[in-house]
């Protein structure tokens, strides 16, 4: 009965092969006894061959003959069985999800003749450890080695000049990898939970990093940013629990949205005086971090910034910083001192509220608007003086301050606010 089956999905693919090319040549043969796939060609016609749709359950090892110039696309796709697969030199390609869900092949090597790897060549190739890609290859496709479980080493040759998106997605056996000098560009989601990555180096030919590049990387423990990378992207490092050290370049323009989001060891971080802006959520959640300075290149900050750092003690803003977005050190439970340089003009919704560790603050004469709730829960604060450029006050600013002893002139906006809302005034 496996016979017969066996004779039928040969007979198919014969039929799918051939019918398509009426001038290939080709032979393909079938040994039954140690289940090896035997692909060969006369050099007549055309040799890219694919087996679209059709699975081979049985199939352990694949020998292509020398003459065949390019696997197509989806060739290979479910042959769960494979264990190996020999490539002659005369393979010049390898087309998209060539080898996908080959769950059974552990290695495979690439000859030097080849110089383009599709997209998704190896998807899923859940036993797949090692790979080395010759010096031949220059262009990768986006995903090649998409969800490769087991793949722990892999060399990048100096031929290949970027990494596109998905390459390297949920490779969780990758623990290190060495990017050549070639390489220009990281794309999207390229090491995106790649669990057991400890250690990468980002060279200096390397300009650009996309989204979601390091996303989930929860073993990094420190990273380097060049000084030719300008941004660093929505959720580059976002949910990288074991990341400690972060070195950023002084030419660092703009950390997007999430960047450093759910970081929770890094201690300390230096912003270079370079950095413009700062997204939203870009270190919320990074529970390890003491302290913060707010260098005054910064002109704009996102909402919840530094939200949730729970141990975040010491906080410096940056003067040319006009608006304190909402919420931004919102729930810093551990925020003691915080100084506000004179220059910014308005204090976000939410903008403090939750640190209960705030005893002291002091609002520059710059300051025009306080938000709602800007300072609610602060459960500890005790004095904050506020000069008379305050013309608005938002609903709850000091909700839950039952200690709190407002400071400021006599018929100043703050002595009217604090009589309507039964706040201590005192007259300095």
């Amino acid at each position: 009965m496996k016979s017969l089956f066996k004779m039928m999905m040969l007979c198919l693919i014969v039929i799918m092969i051939f019918i398509p090319r009426q001038n290939a040549n080709a032979e393909i043969i079938l040994d039954e006894n140690d289940d090896t796939l035997t692909i060969s060609w006369d050099g007549k016609g055309k040799s890219n061959f694919n087996y679209s749709d059709m699975t081979m359950k049985y199939v352990k090892k694949v020998v292509i003959k020398e003459g065949i110039t390019g696997i197509g696309e989806s060739a290979f796709s479910g042959f769960d069985k494979m264990l190996s697969v020999e490539i002659p030199s005369s393979v010049t390609s390898i087309g998209n999800y060539a080898f996908p869900d080959c769950d059974s092949l552990t290695s495979i090597e690439i000859p030097n003749s080849v110089t383009s790897i599709g997209k998704h060549a190896f998807h899923d190739c859940d036993s797949l450890t090692s790979i080395k890609i010759p010096n031949s290859v220059t262009d990768m496709g986006e995903g090649v080695f998409y969800s490769c479980d087991s793949l722990a080493n892999i060399e990048i040759p100096d031929s290949v000049t970027s990494i596109g998106k998905d390459t390297f997605f949920n490779c969780v056996s990758l623990t290190s990898i060495e990017i050549p000098n070639s390489i220009t560009s990281i794309g999207d989601s390229a090491f995106l939970w790649c669990k057991g990555l400890t250690s990468i180096k980002i060279p200096n030919s390397v300009t650009n990093i996309d989204e979601y590049a390091f996303m989930y990387c929860n073993s990094l423990e420190n990273i380097k940013i060049p000084s030719s990378v300008t941004r660093i992207k929505k959720c580059t490092f976002m949910g990288c629990s074991s990341l400690k050290a972060v070195t950023m370049s002084k030419t660092l323009i703009n950390i997007e949205n999430q960047a450093f989001q759910k970081c929770s060891s890094i201690k300390n971080i230096v912003i270079p005086n370079s950095v413009i802006t700062i997204g939203e959520d870009a270190f919320e959640g990074c529970e390890s971090l003491t302290d913060i300075k707010i260098p005054n290149s910064v002109t704009s900050i996102g909402e919840f910034a530094f939200a949730w750092c729970s141990n975040l003690k010491n906080a410096t803003i940056s003067k040319n910083l006009e608006n304190i977005t909402a919420n931004v050190f919102c729930y810093c439970s551990s925020l003691k001192n915080v100084k506000i340089l004179k220059g910014v003009k308005n204090i976000g919704r939410g903008a403090f509220s939750g640190c209960k560790s705030i005893t002291n603050i002091k609002i520059p004469s710059t300051i025009k608007s306080i938000g709602e709730g800007a300072f609610a829960s602060c459960s500890n604060l005790k004095n904050i003086i506020i000069p008379t450029n305050v013309k608005n006050i938002g609903k709850d600013t000091f909700k839950g301050c039952k200690k709190l002893i407002i400071k400021g002139k006599k018929g100043s906006y703050a002595q009217k606010y604090a009589k309507k809302n039964k706040i201590k005034f005192i007259v300095v």
